[in-house]
């Protein structure tokens, strides 16, 4: 909003308890807020005042006090912090205003949010509603119900390059029953909706008592708005806002936004008419939501484990997700501390594999009728010509007298029956090309 002097502001002194005014926030219907930073130590704060004619009902002076007190006996990180209280110096007593100081929320409010163009995802709207639910929670323990819980409450600001939300506005919250003291002089006459239509619970609607599970409608309501791009209700006057409020059951977010039917249960337990079938407490209510969403997202990113083991009878496969994928990625870089035990290992089974070859081979037994052909790859072995005399030899093996001892020339390929045995024959080569396997050749 654009910057304005202090004097053109109903009357507002430039100053006001060490604050300079610096410009106009917004306006309300008891008052208006401004921007101001003090004097000496420049913090900067908001000030709401009200007008004068707020200013002169005792009820709603009442009511205004009480806010500000309220504010610091819940005392909740998450609750806008009001610091200070007073009335505006004025001509004479009568002008005096009433004003308090609280910290300055700059950012732009859920409702501003809300109405951008680009969606807000379901991860940010909880993230942004998580503050909310705490402060709820903080003001029900208290004894406080805030009775106008909507977008426009739910401030943001920038703080360390972090987003902070605080819930603001309790200038109608209603003090409960069994709380020890008063609520001023502004008590609500039972019959009288306080609210705004659009996010007040049935209960509120019908001027019926209200406690915590009325904010717990509320902040349902919030949530369906802001998932599903519209109001809950619509109705062209305020009264047939507040009977759908009452009597029409809600729509679904699932008939509007398909992709978020999950969040059907948990948002509309928060919508259930009867108060005592809402969740007891917001951030109950919140974690609902968040489990129902999330819940979903793990399902997707679940592992898969089948159950069926390779051929070779190794462990189950797993299908990972990309992310897992990742991860066994890392795993696998440090494979190579293993290596050198695989190459001894190899190099084991190598050794065993050729000596087996080895000692398997058949030996040459038996008398050798012929020699072997030679072949390219192996020569036959060579055998000294016979003496002259060799055929004396011949024909004497034949006689039935002894044989004598055979001579060192004797032809050992031409005799039948002698038990020499001929040299073995070289083993024929083997089928990994006349080398015994590598260690490399035999990892699998």
């Amino acid at each position: 909003m654009a910057d304005v002097t202090a004097a053109a502001i109903e009357d507002v002194p430039a100053e006001i308890d060490g604050y300079r005014v610096e410009r106009l926030l917004g306006r309300g219907g008891f008052g208006s807020v401004y921007a101001a930073t003090h004097e000496v130590i420049r913090r900067r704060v908001a000030i709401k005042v009200l007008d004068r004619e707020a200013s002169a009902r005792r009820d709603l002076v009442s009511r205004f006090q009480t806010e500000a007190r309220l504010v610091n006996e819940i005392g909740s990180p998450d609750i806008v912090d009001v610091i200070g209280f007073g009335t505006l110096p004025g001509r004479t007593k009568a002008d005096g205003r009433f004003y308090y100081v609280m910290e300055l929320m700059d950012g732009p409010s859920l409702r501003e949010l809300l109405e951008r163009p680009e969606p807000m995802t379901v991860e940010e709207l909880l993230a942004l509603l998580q503050p909310v639910a705490r402060a709820l929670d903080a003001a029900h323990a208290a004894g406080v119900v805030h009775r106008d819980l909507k977008p426009a409450n739910v401030l943001t600001r920038r703080l360390d390059g972090e987003v902070v939300t605080k819930l603001a506005d309790f200038g109608v919250a209603k003090l409960l029953a069994d709380r020890d003291g008063g609520a001023g002089d502004h008590v609500t006459a039972t019959g009288v909706p306080i609210g705004t239509p659009g996010f007040m619970s049935p209960e509120q609607c019908c001027g019926e008592e209200v406690d915590a599970r009325s904010d717990v409608y509320a902040l349902g309501v919030i949530l369906f708005e802001a998932l599903a791009g519209r109001p809950l209700f619509e109705a062209p006057s305020t009264l047939k806002l507040l009977m759908l409020h009452a009597n029409q059951p809600p729509p679904t977010l699932g008939s509007i936004r398909p992709e978020l039917a999950m969040l059907d249960e948990a948002v509309g337990a928060m919508l259930r008419k009867a108060p005592e079938a809402r969740p007891a407490s917001a951030g109950e209510a919140l974690r609902a939501v968040a489990e129902a969403w999330g819940g979903a997202v793990a399902d997707e990113a679940k592992v898969l484990v089948t159950p069926t083991p390779d051929a070779a009878g190794s462990a189950p496969t797993l299908l990972a997700t990309p992310d897992e994928e990742d991860d066994a990625a890392v795993g696998r870089e440090a494979a190579p501390e293993a290596t050198p035990w695989r190459a001894v290992l190899a190099a084991l089974v190598a050794l065993g594999v050729a000596a087996a070859w080895y000692l398997l081979q058949p030996p040459a037994v038996g008398p050798v009728a012929t020699p072997e052909a030679p072949t390219p790859e192996r020569a036959a072995p060579v055998v000294p010509s016979p003496p002259p005399a060799s055929s004396t030899s011949a024909s004497s093996a034949t006689s039935p007298s002894p044989a004598p001892p055979a001579s060192p020339t004797t032809t050992v390929a031409a005799s039948t029956s002698t038990s020499v045995k001929a040299p073995p024959a070289p083993a024929p080569p083997p089928r990994w090309q006349d080398k015994p396997p590598s260690a490399e050749e035999l990892q699998f």
